[in-house]
């Protein structure tokens, strides 16, 4: 990955992102050996300028790392809701599904993010997804006693 946009993402110095990917077009695709893309590390250091401009530059928004997790998942394992807005406007997939097969619900469900199911379930995602151990996002809601999110799962897959 190009040290400058590292730098840059780091910083949230705008203008040597710019400078960086004039420089490199290509370094919006590149990935480190975890498979972190450019835009994988801008939402993860919550730099939602910064990611924007990798979007509108070409930046894969879909991309999996080594793990299969996309920026969608990390975005909302954070609970960033405005970074989860820019991936879903720039077309963002809400239930591809990791090497484990968890989505972006279940890492809602998991990590107890109650306002980030809401915004995927607003978005259409899907309540009866499982992960490769068989688990959907509402029994891991109620495995980690998340019993709002788990109501909220409930309520949604029965509508």
């Amino acid at each position: 990955m190009d040290e400058k946009l590292v730098s840059a993402m780091r910083t949230g110095n705008m203008e040597l992102a710019k400078q960086a990917i004039a420089a490199h077009p290509e370094a919006v695709h590149l990935a480190d050996e975890r498979g972190f893309t450019p835009l994988v590390l801008a939402t993860y250091l919550e730099q939602v300028d910064i990611a924007r401009l990798l979007l509108e530059k070409g930046a894969e928004v879909n991309r999996q790392d080594a793990a299969g997790n996309t920026a969608l998942m990390g975005v909302v394992f954070k609970g960033h809701e405005g970074l989860v807005d820019l991936l879903l406007e720039h077309g963002a997939e809400i239930d591809k599904q990791n090497h484990s097969g968890s989505t972006a619900l279940i890492f809602a469900a998991t990590y107890g993010k109650l306002s980030m199911a809401k915004k995927l379930l607003e978005h259409g995602a899907d309540t009866n997804i499982k992960d490769t151990e068989g688990r959907s996002a509402q029994e891991h809601a109620d495995e980690q006693g998340h019993t709002a999110l788990s109501t909220l799962l409930k309520e949604h897959s029965q509508s």
